[in-house]
């Protein structure tokens, strides 16, 4: 497996004190291959002084990582939110991304964020077919309600449910539930 090949490459050459070549596995690593933390993030930041190198670093880890998870993460790190939210508007996970992140981006782009909960709003509501299924979307309008001028656009929504759902009665108490 390449991932590990590379990581004991990066262990060695941390043990021998080969600054220059543990930099290089680092970055290759960071590019390359699935990361569940920043831990590699954070060595590499320590190897880099120079402010503009480490943009550039940054911005072909982001360029060439194809795992949405670790970028997102790491673009926030670097409080890159334009380019983070960027990064979940056309990411195919962009709900699930924007669940993890989408605190810290609701006061910077709430209309962005609304247009994504509600198009998911609206794609799901057509497949949900029973109480757990409503359920589950009842916290998203409360997202849109949270974001500056969301409050109106999942009233909208709700109401749009209220009627075009209105025979789907745990729809409705789930939605009464949930204070629509």
């Amino acid at each position: 497996d390449g991932s590990y090949k590379n990581q004991q490459l990066i262990d060695i050459y941390r043990e021998t004190g080969s600054e220059a070549a543990y930099c290089e596995e680092l970055i290759y690593h960071l590019e390359n291959f699935w990361q569940g933390d920043l831990s590699y993030v954070n060595a590499l930041k320590k190897c880099i002084s120079d402010q503009e190198y480490w943009k550039t670093v940054v911005d072909n880890i982001v360029a060439k990582n194809r795992y949405d998870e670790f970028v997102c993460n790491l673009l926030q790190e670097e409080r890159r939110y334009e380019q983070l939210m960027e990064k979940i508007e056309n990411s195919v996970n962009k709900v699930s991304l924007l669940d993890d992140h989408g605190r810290i981006l609701r006061k910077r782009f709430p209309e962005r964020i609304i247009k994504i909960y509600s198009d998911y709003l609206k794609r799901e509501a057509e497949m949900a077919n029973d109480r757990k299924k409503y359920k589950r979307l009842m916290p998203y309008l409360k997202k849109i309600a949270g974001c500056a001028g969301g409050a109106a656009a999942a009233q909208e929504i709700a109401d749009s449910w209220k009627r075009e759902y209105r025979r789907r009665s745990a729809m409705m108490d789930e939605l009464k539930k949930a204070g629509f």
